[in-house]
Formats: C-alpha cells, sequence, structure tokens
C-alpha cells in the first residue's frame, strides 16, 4: 500500500528517538500485538484494555499489546485504568512518535494488529497491516471492509465478547494465525 501518511514523523538518524526499538528491546523476542492509531475514544483501546484483562483473568498470558500513537483528548480515565490494574507498562504499553521506519519495524515484528474502532475515515492502519502481511483485527464498521476485504478478521465494535473471542482464538490457535497470513501472502 503506497499511501504516505504525512502526519507520522520522518526518520531522521540525528534526530530520532528509537521508540519502536526501545519498545521491543525488553521483549526479547516474545510476541506482541500491534495497535496504530491516535490513543482516544473513537478508536475503541477501552475494549482492548478489556480483552486483555479478561484474557489474564482467564488464565491466558496474552501478547504485550503496544498502542502505537500519540495519547489524545478524553483518555486520563482510560490510562489510569489501565496503570491502576497493573497492565501498563507491562502487558499493554503506549508508543508514540515512531517514524515511517520504526512503525515498519512494529509491523514486521509484530504477531497481529487490532483495529476494533467505532468509525474510521479511511482505515489506514487496517491496509498497512495487510501490506505487512499480517493480519488484522478489525471492526466491521464504516470502511474497515473496503480496506480489508476478504483478508481482515471482523468484530462488532460495540461487543466487547467479539473482540475478546477473535482475539483470543489468534493467540491459542498459531495454526489459524498461519493460515490467514498464508491467505494474505497468495492474494492480497
Amino acid at each position: 500500500m503506497a499511501v504516505a501518511n504525512a502526519a507520522r514523523p520522518k526518520s531522521n538518524p540525528k534526530t530520532a528517538k528509537p521508540a519502536a526499538i526501545a519498545a521491543l528491546q525488553d521483549l526479547d523476542g516474545a510476541p506482541f500485538v500491534l495497535c496504530v492509531g491516535t490513543i482516544e475514544a473513537r478508536k475503541n483501546h477501552l475494549a482492548l484494555f478489556n480483552v486483555w484483562r479478561m484474557l489474564k483473568q482467564s488464565g491466558i498470558n496474552p501478547p504485550t499489546l503496544i498502542m502505537a500513537g500519540k495519547v489524545g483528548w478524553r483518555v486520563e480515565n482510560l490510562i489510569e485504568q489501565m496503570r491502576m490494574s497493573g497492565l501498563l507498562g507491562k502487558e499493554i504499553r503506549l508508543v508514540d512518535g515512531l517514524s515511517d521506519d520504526e512503525l515498519s519495524v512494529m509491523y514486521a515484528r509484530c504477531l497481529f494488529t487490532v483495529l476494533p474502532s467505532f468509525a474510521e475515515g479511511w482505515g489506514l492502519p487496517v491496509g498497512e497491516s495487510l501490506d505487512h502481511g499480517k493480519v488484522c483485527v478489525t471492526s466491521d464498521a464504516g470502511s474497515m471492509r473496503e480496506v480489508g476485504g476478504d483478508f481482515a478478521v471482523y468484530v462488532d465494535p460495540y461487543n466487547v465478547r467479539s473482540i475478546h473471542d477473535a482475539i483470543r482464538r489468534l493467540v491459542t490457535q498459531p495454526g489459524v494465525l498461519a493460515e490467514l497470513e498464508a491467505r494474505i501472502a497468495r492474494a492480497f
């Protein structure tokens, strides 16, 4: 997908903060799930936080969730909930200021991506994920089906159980994830 995002900073080796590399260093090759986009209510990060809590409560040790994007408005309560739960900084990480190159590293190394947004203008992270050969669990809202076609996994953004079940399936059934990735490689 050759769509550029002017809002993302370009790489500059003299001034670039290697946020992606720093976020991944202590993972030591462990798997992670990537969510790209401004941290704001319409992107439905609250649902992802709840899904990670549900996975932990059910005895599943989920991969780290990396939320890559700047912190938007009216999310102070969400960030405080993540902090108070003990998940922030461990199972859930916020990473801001990624260059295009750093974001590409994140896409290349992630297990899969998530974007359970209530509304999107286009859904660029869905296309970027697929362009990197990665499965995207995304909402069945707005333009997402147009972007993801038959290659994304669709969920109801208003139903946390729907999001949980899709993510749990990909986390606990690696064969399903491999099959979906092979399909992207063959036909996307």
